[in-house]
């Protein structure tokens, strides 16, 4: 049975049985089986540390006022491609056209550009389903 004070004398040989509380410092090895299985009532802190911990290591930056990083970037782009199943009706000459209508014929490009471009057919802009027609420049 463990007394409720230290000996002045240990003695040479261990104890029969553990005395049933931690002690205050570490062992120098580990032991060889590992420990039971943790227990769902975890005991508090023998003691707490002496002194608070020390200042961080290094050298930290001081709060800003303002945030450090650059600008957003722009919103992602999506390709400016033409959708080819995608068609239109011109409104001159009330035909069903494709994108590749617009691009078509070099000397109509700009007036097919202007007169389509501008058109939503079905709840979509021709300029956005024919991005590149309705981009294209003559070079």
């Amino acid at each position: 049975m463990p007394s409720d004070q230290p000996s002045s004398n240990p003695s040479d040989q261990p104890s029969v049985e553990p005395s049933g509380l931690p002690s205050d410092t570490p062992t120098r090895t580990p032991s060889s089986e590992p420990s039971i299985t943790p227990t769902n009532n975890p005991t508090a802190s023998i003691k707490p540390s002496a002194s608070p911990t020390g200042n961080p290591i290094g050298i930290t930056d001081a709060p800003t006022k303002a945030p450090t990083t650059k600008a957003p970037t722009m919103a992602p782009v999506s390709a400016c491609v033409d959708d080819p199943a995608f068609t239109f009706t011109t409104p001159n000459t009330i035909k069903t056209k494709d994108c590749a209508y617009i691009t078509k014929n070099d000397s109509k490009l700009q007036q097919r550009q202007e007169n389509v471009c501008g058109v939503v057919e079905n709840g979509k802009k021709v300029k956005e389903e024919c991005c590149a027609a309705c981009t294209t420049q003559l070079q």
